[in-house]
């Protein structure tokens, strides 16, 4: 059966450095018995600009199924990133990923129910996309393996003709697109292009994303507290709520025992 699993390991290396520049790789995979294609495009959370609009913002639910991951993109992450782009005019020609840059049906000459089809969204669960630091997520994400399995990977059992062939491009964090070659490699799928890309000055990069990782740091301790607070505040009112009604059970005893 050509879904068993593949021993072999997959050796990629979606990010590295090349002289001052960091390259991303984007993989394209397909089945040699059944009729699909895989494009695995790794996009940064902060990077130069020109690469979102080259290899990331493209029309790709016009002719695929773009499944993109919705951990590329946190409030927190992106909050100092932001302001020092926009307000302080820092690291020019750099930014952060958006959702709200993706082509719609419109761009692309397509109906909003053939989009909605065509554009699905990988989720977090919402506890750790809330709760927990990207560096985290980055290590541990099995939701990716999950939907790929479930996606492009045990739905389709038979071999495809050529007039139904799937083809799918996911959009995924660069620490996330490994786990999803991995993954696709176990299923059977082979890799047939690799295409390297710049994404930026390494050290502008690395600026930008400590910027970021400061604000996510204020930005959860800041959450957790309110979590905390709200937790203590439940115990505090589900302690007092028994004590009263503990008294009250006291006093009807006594008033019944009074009466007799």
């Amino acid at each position: 059966m050509f879904l068993r699993k593949n021993t072999t390991a997959l050796q990629v290396k979606v990010v590295r450095q090349e002289g001052e520049k960091r390259m991303l790789q984007s993989l394209v995979f397909h089945h040699p018995q059944r009729n699909q294609r895989v494009q695995i495009v790794p996009v940064p959370r902060v990077g130069q600009t020109t690469y979102y609009d080259e290899q990331v913002y493209q029309p790709f639910a016009r002719d695929n199924t773009l499944i993109v991951g919705v951990d590329i993109f946190s409030n927190f992450y992106a909050a100092i990133p932001r302001i020092v782009v926009r307000v302080f005019k820092l690291f020019p020609g750099y930014g952060h990923f958006t959702l709200i840059k993706l082509p719609d049906g419109i761009d692309m000459s397509i109906s909003r129910q053939e989009h909605h089809k065509r554009h699905l969204n990988l989720q977090t669960p919402v506890l750790r996309w809330l709760f927990t630091p990207v560096a985290f997520r980055d290590w541990s994400h099995p939701w990716v393996a999950k939907n790929i399995k479930k996606t492009v990977g045990l739905r389709f059992k038979g071999q495809e003709k050529e007039e139904t062939k799937s083809n799918f491009v996911y959009l995924l964090p660069p620490a996330q697109c490994v786990t999803a070659a991995s993954t696709l490699h176990d299923l059977g799928f082979r890799i047939t292009q690799q295409m390297d890309h710049s994404c930026g000055d390494e050290k502008q990069i690395r600026g930008l994303e400590t910027y970021a990782v400061v604000g996510e740091f204020f930005c959860l301790c800041y959450v957790w507290t309110l979590k905390v607070a709200t937790l203590f505040a439940a115990y505090k009112f589900a302690k007092e709520t028994g004590e009263r009604e503990k008294e009250r059970i006291m006093a009807e005893k006594m008033e019944a025992e009074s009466a007799v």
